[in-house]
């Protein structure tokens, strides 16, 4: 009785420290990754062609939200329309 209950407090601990070891790992990870602005991002997104926006929902989390936000599909349909009638002003030079 008394070596199992050393043996899974042992074992506790050692999960303890890994899932300790684990969090601040991830939270490393976050602070390198957060150092752009998510404004920076958006508009960064919101020039991408709509196959790469559809590509890019994957990557992470914020970039998923940021897709899917109204206000954002509407600011990349502004974009890409903006973008066809300059295409289209300059058509006969190309």
């Amino acid at each position: 009785m008394m070596v199992t209950r050393s043996k899974s407090s042992g074992l506790l601990k050692l999960v303890e420290e890994r899932l300790l070891k684990r969090k601040t790992e991830e939270e490393k990870e976050q602070a390198q990754i957060s150092y752009i602005p998510k404004d920076c991002i958006s508009n960064i997104l919101a020039r991408l062609p709509a196959d790469s926006l559809q590509r890019s929902r994957f990557v992470c989390k914020p970039w998923y939200n940021a897709v899917k936000n109204p206000k954002f599909i509407h600011a990349h349909l502004q974009l890409s329309e903006s973008v066809l009638k300059c295409k289209g002003k300059f058509a006969p030079y190309f």
